[in-house]
């Protein structure tokens, strides 16, 4: 790459162009209004232990994504998990949903980055949503399969993430 007078750039220049190239591309990622996990007790996810999110919104002109996040076992003993999903709203009235979260494909091979030890995947649970009420959101995640206590779940999560005033493309 050259300069448009011709002479070559030298390596600090060169490594100040990198430098803003990199950041101004990591600047492009996704904008999160709230992320938090949680960590599940070694001895299993009991029905009794709810993961509990709380979050305020206050631009209801906004449109948001909705992410549960999961780690599991690489030897986790099913292809998708059930959860129920509680909602309370600010003005206090709660929804609750059943939602099966697909962790892995009909062969087997996992959604999400494994290692030899752990796998992370990231669900969207509402790829739009927009909230009608501004205030306080409570979020309960509790685990509703056959399995009690549910083993082989390291940890869950939830995130919020800011999409703007646009549906998004696709």
């Amino acid at each position: 790459m050259r300069p448009l007078s011709g002479q070559a750039y030298t390596p600090t220049m060169k490594h100040i162009i990198t430098t803003f190239l990199a950041l101004t591309l990591m600047a492009c990622g996704p904008t999160y209004l709230y992320e938090k996990e949680q960590a599940v007790p070694q001895t299993g996810w009991s029905y009794e232990n709810s993961q509990e999110f709380i979050f305020s919104i206050r631009d209801t002109s906004q449109l948001y994504a909705l992410h549960l996040r999961l780690g599991h076992s690489p030897e986790f003993f099913a292809q998708n998990l059930y959860v129920k999903v509680y909602t309370t709203f600010p003005n206090g009235e709660e929804l609750a949903e059943e939602v099966s979260l697909q962790l892995a494909d009909k062969f087997g091979q996992w959604y999400g980055d494994c290692d030899a030890e752990n796998c992370q995947i990231d669900i969207p649970i509402q790829p739009v949503a927009y909230f009608e009420q501004a205030g306080e959101y409570k979020i309960r995640v509790a685990q509703h399969s056959r399995r009690e206590p549910l083993e082989g779940v390291s940890g869950v999560g939830f995130a919020v993430e800011v999409l703007g005033n646009e549906l998004p493309a696709g």
